[in-house]
């Protein structure tokens, strides 16, 4: 009954705090026991799971609010003729549209940036599990092996929870690719188009990075669990391959954003 619930309140691209949460407890909780043997009193979890809550919250506050709330705005075509920069009143207008624009690009890069922090800790949690595992002796990888076989349902439901997650952010990839935002909204504005159209690329592949980490790069770790450790190095090393072109797609991003935000700053207006 919960799951179904879950599963609902995620369609339509809905994202709950709430859901989110629970959600990525249930994604990550068959990790229980690999952490009971790799670290005291499962704080690597605790973070783990703190870590992947924070970045999907941002990326939705992203792709829910602050670039729809961009998308709402009407840039005015550049003039043909400089000598048609007419009235005082479509100036006030033209350079009211350019600081909302100006305001909402700042607060898209500002969410970008939000996002690196918690990548990076992911970052630093994912090498030290890889460090982990090369420790552990085979003994007891059969230990946890045993543990891990008692487990089946966590792990059916964590693959569930993977899934559910990635759903609005199936809709989010849906929408941007089928109607470019940066590019559709602000192509006749007079700012650089090889600009807008690097920033619709890095938006949908930080999404395909994130929804490929969600529903596949995950749920493989938790199936590989009571396999041997070398098995175990390899996919955590994956993982951690996903989340560094993760880190680099939010870097491509903020960058970019940057650059177009000071391309588009109103006359006047000053940092």
């Amino acid at each position: 009954m919960g799951q179904q619930e879950s599963s609902s309140s995620m369609a339509n691209g809905q994202f709950k705090v709430e859901t989110v949460q629970r959600l990525v407890q249930t994604l990550l909780s068959p990790l229980q026991v690999y952490c009971a043997y790799t670290t005291e009193q499962g704080s690597n979890l605790q973070t783990l799971q703190l870590c992947v809550y924070h970045l999907l919250v941002t990326m939705q506050a992203l792709y829910q609010h602050h670039i729809p709330a961009l998308a709402q705005l009407r840039m005015p075509a550049v003039a043909a003729q400089s000598g048609q920069a007419g009235e005082t009143h479509k100036s006030v207008e033209i350079f009211a549209l350019r600081y909302q624009c100006w305001q909402r690009l700042r607060e898209i890069e500002g969410q970008c940036i939000r996002l690196l922090p918690w990548a990076h800790m992911l970052n630093t949690m994912l090498t030290m599990m890889l460090d982990q595992v090369e420790r552990l002796p085979e003994s007891q990888q059969r230990q946890q092996a045993l543990a891990r076989s008692q487990s089946e349902k966590a792990t059916a439901l964590s693959r569930r929870a993977g899934h559910d997650l990635v759903m609005p952010m199936k809709d989010w990839l849906d929408v941007y690719t089928r109607q470019p935002v940066f590019l559709s909204i602000l192509g006749q504005s007079g700012l650089a188009p090889d600009t807008l159209q690097h920033l619709d690329r890095d938006l949908i592949s930080f999404l395909q990075v994130a929804i490929n980490m969600l529903e596949e790069t995950f749920p493989n770790v938790v199936e590989i669990l009571p396999a041997r450790k070398h098995v175990q190095a390899l996919v955590l090393l994956q993982l951690l391959q996903r989340n560094d072109f993760l880190i680099m797609q939010a870097v491509s991003l903020q960058r970019a954003l940057s650059l177009l935000r000071y391309q588009s700053v109103p006359v006047g207006k000053t940092e």
